[in-house]
């Protein structure tokens, strides 16, 4: 009965990862951030999006040298990305059951493999499902090797790896310590610092609100309306989910030695540091509370000897809500498209030394292979903090193609507080010397360009 359950899980798990690739042919948007870094070590330009700046832009270097051996060897990075995806999640289905035994790991295992977010990261192309899977694993092998790929994996993992130590031994922490020391030593060698610009970047750009702000990272965890739009399916099941932690954690601490309970401690500190500094909402974050939350509320429900008709209307409740659910990533995807579309239409337009200046570097700047002058600072250094950025910054780098929101263009900031130009005399002077090409609309509406809407201008005189 239990090889039988194991055998229905795994299948489930693929067929929903397969589904989640054929209905999403594009990666995320910032997945082609990484494979454009993958590509350039595959090529031998080294670690870097534009050539010759060595600025690191990427949060996972595990995740960007995996997906560089596959570009090395010809494979797509989507389809490579999407493989060992898959393959992680595969190993996180098979080692969380050996960690939680035979039935809370049959409970985790339905939500983990039926659950469309879960299917949905895996089809991303980001490093998320390989952060779950290094987790459940050096919580399970407590081994130098685990701690170590899981802290050079992302920040998170950073953080996860120092909290799993506590479960090793004095001489697997310091192995896997001067491992992940080494990786950073390196990286600040050869960046200049081991903290991802991305990371820096994102958090001046989007701040840090704290705690009732970032409702995002706990609301949904009850019924409220509050919530990003993949986990309102969480609402017909967060009675339950309540439930399950309600009584989860007090057994896990009860056992607090288990691997079991260091797995959901990593989680758990991970998904309160999210909601005290109030994190900008991405939804691929949402990969470590979802997965310990429902963890947690395994082990409660397991133990709680529900009436199995209990468990099955939960079961039902999560394939039922498996295609509805997809929506929010199709039009994620949806969005995906129309950039990949506009860095088409620039690609023919322009030739690959010209230079451009956007936000949206994901699929545009991987499509044209154009140099970027990057507005939000991820992968080029930028200065955000003071009133009119983007006009200093536009007329410091000179740009050939400048593609900005149409609300900048107006004077209001697109992300965060600090407005882009100081004047409309200001807007006007950056943006003398350019001319307005085509205006691409982001939201589906005819008619006036919205604020969230691209324009594209041309620098004068220097057409391709």
């Amino acid at each position: 009965m239990s090889r039988l359950a194991l055998t229905a899980l795994l299948l489930i798990l693929v067929a929903t990862r397969v589904f989640m690739f054929a209905i999403m042919p594009l990666a995320n948007e910032d997945a082609y951030i990484t494979f454009r870094y993958a590509q350039n070590i595959a090529a031998g330009n080294g670690a870097v999006y534009n050539l010759g700046e060595r600025v690191m832009g990427y949060t996972s270097p595990l995740w960007t040298f995996a997906v560089a051996g596959g570009c090395a060897m010809g494979i797509d990075p989507v389809v490579w990305a999407r493989l060992l995806s898959l393959g992680c999640d595969i190993g996180t289905l098979l080692v969380v059951r050996r960690i939680m035994g035979v039935i809370p790991g049959n409970v985790f295992g339905f939500f983990f493999a039926g659950w469309a977010y879960f299917a949905a990261l895996s089809a991303s192309g980001m490093e998320m499902s390989a952060l779950l899977f290094l987790a459940a694993l050096a919580a399970w092998r407590r081994s130098w090797w685990a701690l170590f790929l899981l802290a050079v994996t992302r920040p998170e993992g950073l953080m996860m790896s120092a909290i799993l130590a506590v479960w090793c031994r004095p001489r697997t922490r310091i192995i896997a310590a001067v491992a992940t020391v080494s990786v950073m030593a390196a990286l600040a060698l050869y960046y200049g610092s081991a903290v991802p610009n991305s990371v820096t970047a994102k958090a001046a750009a989007y701040g840090r609100p704290g705690l009732l702000a970032a409702k995002q990272w706990w609301a949904w965890t009850f019924p409220y309306n509050a919530m990003p739009q993949e986990h309102l399916f969480t609402v017909a099941i967060s009675a339950v989910l309540a439930m399950g932690l309600a009584t989860g954690v007090p057994f896990l601490w009860a056992t607090r030695r288990s691997a079991a309970a260091a797995l959901a401690a990593a989680g758990l500190v991970v998904w309160a540091t999210y909601a005290v500094v109030g994190v900008a909402y991405f939804w691929w974050y949402m990969a470590v509370p979802i997965f310990a939350a429902g963890f947690v509320a395994s082990w409660g429900l397991a133990r709680l000897k529900l009436p199995r008709a209990a468990h099955v209307a939960l079961a039902s409740c999560i394939a039922i809500s498996f295609v509805p659910s997809t929506k929010s990533f199709l039009l994620r995807n949806g969005q995906d498209s129309l950039f990949r579309t506009i860095g088409e239409d620039i690609r023919d337009r322009s030739s690959p030394l010209s230079r451009i200046a956007l936000e949206p570097i994901g699929h545009i700047g991987y499509v044209t292979n154009m140099r970027v002058d990057d507005m939000v600072g991820l992968v080029a250094p930028l200065d955000r903090s003071s009133p009119g950025w983007l006009g200093r910054m536009l007329r410091e780098r000179k740009p050939d193609w400048i593609l900005v929101r149409v609300g900048e263009v107006r004077g209001r900031a697109f992300a965060g507080g600090v407005p882009p130009f100081l004047s409309t005399d200001d807007i006007a002077n950056t943006l003398s010397g350019y001319r307005a090409v085509k205006v691409y609309g982001t939201s589906g509406r005819s008619g006036a360009a919205g604020d969230a809407d691209l324009a594209l201008f041309e620098a004068k005189g220097d057409q391709p």
